[in-house]
């Protein structure tokens, strides 16, 4: 109960953007680490604590150091559940996607700083790792559903980072494709701001594949297609 304590008043700072509270919190769990009875609820404690580095917009980069650090290490520690069919096995690894997922997204950002294309490069290793896990996890709940979803949007990032340094219209297209299996899974979960934020990113993927449109008419003519489409989702 204690330890419970511990982390629901973490996540009670962390929602009020007191990451300095939260992690003295997340901190008082793993002093019980040694404790092999705790093991789950140390992994939530350390995910939880590495996690709010992510939404910590003081030394932004600093911070996304920190994470992707840490969040690497932590990786290397969770036994391999892969192959592991059990039913018992399942939590463990939705956080070993989850961990995965939020990789991608760090060296995403990262990529925006600097090192853009070997940041890219980590981020698309990593989400692809998570895509592999949720796939291999036969029924998702809502939240982690969610989370698949993120991933989903973490290639599709990419995939748009790296055309734009190397301008090939291909890696537009697979940053589309992701972008859409994000949005059809943010539909489905009805996560309205999701929504939302995937249609922009659909829409400024769209303009890339304009620009690289060579032929002025074939630029017209794509143009047009993706404002069609555009009106007929919102109808």
């Amino acid at each position: 109960m204690k330890i419970r304590g511990f982390l629901k008043n973490g996540y009670n700072y962390s929602l009020n953007n007191n990451f300095k509270e939260a992690r003295k919190e997340y901190s008082k769990v793993l002093e019980y680490e040694q404790n092999k009875i705790f093991k789950r609820l140390i992994i939530t404690a350390k995910l939880n604590l590495y996690n709010t580095y992510h939404y910590d917009m003081i030394n932004r980069q600093e911070s996304l150091e920190y994470a992707r650090i840490n969040e690497e290490n932590f990786l290397k520690e969770l036994p391999n559940y892969h192959d592991r069919k059990h039913l018992i096995f399942s939590w463990y690894k939705y956080q070993y996607a989850l961990l995965c997922c939020n990789l991608g997204n760090t060296y995403n950002e990262l990529a925006l700083m600097r090192d853009a294309k070997n940041n890219y490069n980590s981020s698309k290793k990593y989400s692809l790792q998570a895509v592999d896990m949720f796939r291999k996890i036969n029924k998702l709940n809502s939240y982690y559903f969610s989370i698949f979803g993120t991933t989903y949007s973490n290639l599709a990032i990419t995939y748009r980072g790296l055309a734009n340094l190397s301008k090939e219209s291909s890696l537009l297209q697979l940053s589309l494709n992701y972008a859409k299996k994000s949005l059809l899974i943010f539909e489905e979960v009805k996560d309205c701001y999701n929504i939302a934020r995937i249609q922009n990113s659909i829409g400024n993927i769209y303009n890339d594949l304009i620009n690289y449109k060579n032929n002025a008419n074939k630029k017209e003519t794509f143009y047009s297609n993706k404002l069609l489409k555009q009106i007929v989702r919102v109808l």
